[in-house]
């Protein structure tokens, strides 16, 4: 007879070889995979759970009923002509410039089934204080629907601000519907305030509920969206959470410097979309979709699409649309992001364009919130240096933008890091902006920025001292679990 220890040995080295053969079978980044497979047979039992919780490669095993780039397919026919149109009128302005715009249009276009559509308006937000208080300014002004959907919500000094202004328009027969991540949200908003949420008639829903045990597997996976839409008119995205520290730095921080962006225009149909896929995820239910908007040819508008991607997706699109922006640059391109743990493609193409004799400026924060991340980057930063990168440390506060800008004619802003994670973990969602003005508004705030910075050397790295060096190696290990 075999005794209980013998048989749970037994299975867990069944598992251990079954599981071996799927990673190899995934074909996934060979280091990815050693390292999985090394932590498997180090760590019994442990190593298993930690490659079940942060390991299964979503690809191939869907986690969402109803995807963002489904939501966006549904206006890819009424969209059709718009794009048609604008192509055409590129080639016919500007041949060359043209020739790069499309790319980039037609990439995110079969990569996430998101249509080019336009923007009447715009405001760019680099301050809390200032973004906040718009946009409690369009809430109190909603007349039929406000839809928010937030990585991080927070039940503190501004969460309670917003939570008595949506109770009162919810008292007004305004629809409120909020989504607050799983994961980022996880035992940050109180019971009181969704307590008081629920009384006034306010549906909110959690994705990936971490307190459902059927997505507790999921916990490597994050709704990193955030996006707020209100009557179907206006539209917001970019960086900033719902937390006062967006305000005024909190207790880490002597300040907070992010980006967001403020639509209207048919634009906000497609955002709304992506919203209303994210709620039927949460609701496990059906939803409307609005109808695509009348198309109105005028000069004054501002062209954009809206990219998704997430660990299920077929094309990591975000990503993709930062290497094609990077490799289609002639000039320039300014980068901001706070975490820069990239994969191998994304290492490589910034190296191409530095070499190549393209300016490219990359600003990450110069005072961490997570340090580990912070370490491994060091060592990333070294290569792109050498390559002829130059690379500024934000040291004025904490800087949480991610904002790419190229030939001062292309721009993006939304949600995407530079690090693994938001490659290729979480649900992503950026504005890709093809319009001068607004590539110049974030142009000149790169600028603005880097007055607060501290340019870092290759020498810089070089004279850390060698216990550092070994320890952002070491950092540098983890980074396809960061």
């Amino acid at each position: 007879m075999f005794s209980l220890v013998q048989i749970i040995y037994t299975v867990n080295l069944l598992i251990t070889v079954i599981t071996t053969f799927t990673i190899i079978l995934s074909n996934r980044d060979s280091t990815t995979s050693l390292l999985w497979i090394i932590l498997i047979f180090a760590f019994p039992f442990f190593g298993l759970l930690i490659f079940i919780l942060l390991g299964v490669d979503w690809q191939k095993h869907k986690l969402l009923r109803y995807s963002p780039e489904e939501a966006l397919n549904r206006y890819r026919i009424a969209y059709e002509d718009i794009n048609t149109r604008f192509i055409k009128g590129m080639h016919e302005k500007d041949p060359d410039e043209a020739n790069d715009r499309e790319k980039l249009i037609r990439l995110i276009d079969r990569g996430c089934h998101s249509s080019l559509t336009y923007a009447d308006s715009y405001r760019l937000f680099y301050k809390g204080r200032d973004f906040f208080e718009t946009l409690l300014e369009d809430i109190e002004q909603a007349r039929h629907g406000i839809h928010m959907d937030f990585f991080i919500w927070k039940s503190d000094t501004l969460g309670e601000r917003i939570k008595d202004i949506l109770i009162r328009k919810a008292a007004e027969g305004v629809e409120i519907r909020l989504i607050f991540d799983g994961f980022g949200s996880l035992k940050r908003i109180s019971r009181k305030y969704r307590r008081e949420l629920r009384k006034a008639g306010i549906d909110y829903r959690y994705f990936l509920d971490l307190r459902d045990p059927g997505s507790r597997h999921k916990l490597n996976y994050n709704n990193h969206k955030k996006i707020v839409t209100i009557d179907g008119r206006i539209g917001y995205l970019g960086g900033m959470n719902i937390g006062q520290e967006y305000i005024d730095g909190g207790r880490r921080f002597n300040s907070w410097r992010d980006t967001q962006l403020r639509l209207t225009g048919s634009c906000i149909t497609l955002l709304d979309s992506v919203f209303l896929a994210d709620w039927s995820n949460c609701t496990k239910g059906e939803v409307t979709f609005p109808d695509p908007p009348e198309y109105r040819e005028e000069e004054d508008l501002y062209p954009l699409q809206i990219a998704v991607s997430g660990p299920d997706s077929e094309w990591y699109s975000v990503k993709l649309a930062y290497l094609s922006l990077i490799a289609n640059a002639n000039r320039e391109v300014l980068i901001q992001s706070p975490y820069f743990v990239p994969d191998s493609s994304m290492l490589d193409a910034l190296e191409t364009a530095a070499l190549s004799g393209t300016e490219v400026m990359f600003m990450i924060t110069g005072i961490p919130d997570k340090r580990i991340a912070w370490w491994a980057a060091h060592t990333y930063l070294e290569k792109i240096i050498k390559a002829g990168v130059r690379v500024f440390f934000y040291e004025k506060g904490f800087l949480h933008s991610k904002v790419f800008i190229v030939d001062e004619t292309l721009s993006s802003v939304g949600t995407c890091n530079m690090d693994i994670r938001s490659f290729h973990l979480h649900y992503e969602i950026n504005a890709m902006l093809y319009s001068k003005p607004i590539a110049h508004d974030l142009r000149e705030q790169f600028f603005r920025d880097r007055d607060a910075c501290r340019e870092v050397t290759y020498e810089d790295l070089m004279n850390l001292g060698i216990f550092r060096r070994f320890r952002n190696s070491l950092c540098r290990l983890a980074s396809p679990f960061m």
